[in-house]
């Protein structure tokens, strides 16, 4: 605990006031002597103003900001490991981390870690009159939305990566990269797009919708309810939280409208819903987190004595992110395989490419692989390393037949012809 810094927390005070309103006004102050170290550093550094309120809409119904430093949590975490489980299990952290996603591109996830820090941010807007369908196992029915998510630092660092991503297709405008993500979308209402802006990724529900955030001259920022919050809570901090009282129910309605749905997946969404436990919020709830010298403040307007406060109190207890790590593990699991199998894909496609060209110039239609693809001088493809078991090294390469090979636990991915 000493190497993740938990046990610099000396003591903690928590207070809790109804308000005229009908909402409590909550404090929470972790007192930290000798500073913040290990994951806590993770938090950030020092307040500053918020900047995501100059995206959002005015009538964004969730904004979430929050102060973030990958890398330190990464070494926290990676000396955490090396002194519970002995010396060399970092190394070994090390490895599992770069074998966890494939360097594609150029682009390792230890790159992506390295710059991670800055503003991560989310923002959503509810649609009060479509309703949309996430598109599972069964379809779930929920209110339509618009979606953003900013995230600082990773924008130059993953240019490459996507740039070789088959399904996303990208354009240069206005000096940004855009990216329209091709096929099928997860909400039936979205056509998912990625931008990056410098160091700045947004991942959004649409392009529009992220153009129209980044463009914004009406933003929540200039809302007078808004202004007023953060008069009260503190107009600088380190992690802001907006709840609108049109989120009040969420959870209700999107139970009652997939009544008698037999989707798996219908009590996961349920688990990550809130759970309304007074009445009917009728003002916005605020939630501000400020680094402070000698220690962490949490300052709350919410529905609840303490919710919040006691919630992001939660956030550090390793029995939480445990469970939390069990309920998240099979959609981790699937995402992962997937992405292997984009990596894969474009590992054969940069292949059959290669090999055609070859062939093209040397009026052949059959060579094997390795004739292209080697370290050698001269051979347009470096050697290609195993993503998830694959081998690359005994393909053949024939004109009009696709390319394929199967990973280590079965799965075949194919390009072509």
């Amino acid at each position: 605990m000493d190497l993740l810094g938990i046990s610099d927390i000396a003591a903690a005070g928590v207070s809790s006031v109804p308000r005229a309103d009908g909402l409590f006004d909550n404090r929470t102050f972790f007192y930290l002597p000798r500073g913040r170290h290990g994951l806590l550093e993770a938090l950030g550094g020092e307040p500053g103003p918020f900047r995501t309120a100059s995206l959002a809409p005015r009538d964004a119904d969730l904004l979430f900001e929050t102060e973030f430093d990958l890398a330190r949590a990464y070494r926290a975490i990676r000396a955490g490991v090396g002194e519970v489980l002995g010396a060399g299990s970092d190394v070994g952290l090390d490895a599992l981390v770069e074998q966890t996603i494939a360097p594609v591109g150029g682009v390792s996830v230890r790159n992506i870690i390295e710059h991670a820090h800055g503003r991560f941010s989310v923002i959503v807007r509810l649609d009060d009159e479509k309703t949309a369908s996430l598109e599972l196992d069964v379809p779930i029915r929920v209110p339509a939305c618009d979606l953003l998510v900013q995230v600082e630092g990773i924008g130059r660092t993953l240019a490459p990566l996507l740039d070789e991503i088959p399904v996303l297709e990208l354009s240069i405008r206005d000096g940004r990269r855009h990216y329209a993500v091709v096929g099928r979308p997860w909400v039936s209402t979205w056509t998912p797009a990625i931008v990056l802006d410098r160091d700045v990724a947004y991942f959004g529900s649409s392009q529009a919708f992220i153009l129209a955030c980044i463009e914004r001259k009406d933003a929540l920022g200039t809302d007078p309810a808004f202004v007023a919050a953060l008069a009260e809570l503190g107009s600088e901090g380190n992690s802001l939280t907006w709840v609108s009282p049109r989120l009040s129910g969420l959870r209700q309605r999107i139970v009652d409208m997939n009544e008698g749905s037999r989707s798996t997946h219908l009590s996961d969404l349920r688990a990550y819903l809130p759970v309304e436990c007074g009445p009917v919020v009728t003002i916005p709830l605020v939630s501000v987190r400020r680094n402070l010298a000698d220690g962490v403040l949490y300052r709350s307007r919410w529905d609840t004595s303490l919710k919040q406060d006691v919630f992001s109190a939660t956030l550090l207890n390793p029995v939480t992110l445990a469970m939390s790590a069990s309920i998240l593990q099979p959609h981790y699991l699937k995402a992962r395989e997937r992405s292997q199998e984009l990596a894969i894909y474009s590992n054969l496609r940069r292949l059959q490419v290669a090999a055609r060209e070859y062939c093209y110039d040397r009026k052949l239609t059959t060579i094997p692989i390795w004739r292209i693809m080697g370290d050698e001088p001269g051979k347009p493809v470096p050697k290609l390393k195993s993503i998830a078991g694959e081998d690359y090294s005994g393909l053949v390469f024939r004109e009009a037949y696709p390319l394929s090979v199967t990973t280590e636990d079965g799965r075949v991915v194919e390009y072509g012809p």
